[in-house]
């Protein structure tokens, strides 16, 4: 079955991956021909930003309390795999979002930062069905493809 392929940095793809992260957020609205479909997410070659790993350990440490300490470490597996499809999903639906306090207020659905907000442009894409398989799938992205592409995927 072909699969379109959705690149996400880390650690949000590890997040999507455990079932933490329910909304992807982005600056456009989420492709119509995808809406309603299963999607793969692909955990980027790109290494993670200092301040979003902070971001995250951070945010586990505050609403987890088994975690003692907030540090890199403290995060779900998957969020250390890189150049893999580490979930597949079904993107229901998207929404826009209102204000910097609408983005803050539905924070523990996306985990992104207050900097992530951009006003007028943001957009909140809601996944659901999320599966993650016993291994990573090892996946290259093609070259010249940003964000989106497709692959045929096996049942997870």
């Amino acid at each position: 079955m072909e699969v379109p392929v959705l690149a996400v940095r880390q650690p949000w793809a590890g997040l999507i991956a455990a079932g933490l992260k329910t909304w992807e957020v982005r600056n456009y609205p989420a492709p119509e021909k995808h809406l309603g479909q299963k999607i793969a997410i692909y955990a980027s070659r790109t290494n993670p930003e200092a301040d979003d790993l902070h971001h995250v350990s951070l945010r586990r440490f505050l609403y987890d309390f088994n975690i003692q300490n907030p540090d890199p470490t403290s995060l779900p597996s998957p969020c250390f795999k890189f150049g893999e499809i580490v979930a597949v999903a079904t993107l229901e639906t998207y929404q826009r979002c209102e204000n910097s306090l609408d983005f803050s207020y539905r924070e523990p659905k996306h985990w992104a930062p207050l900097s992530y907000h951009k006003d007028g442009k943001t957009h909140f894409w809601s996944l659901a069905h999320i599966q993650a398989p016993k291994h990573p799938i090892p996946f290259k992205f093609p070259r010249g493809s940003v964000v989106w592409t497709s692959t045929e995927l096996e049942t997870i």
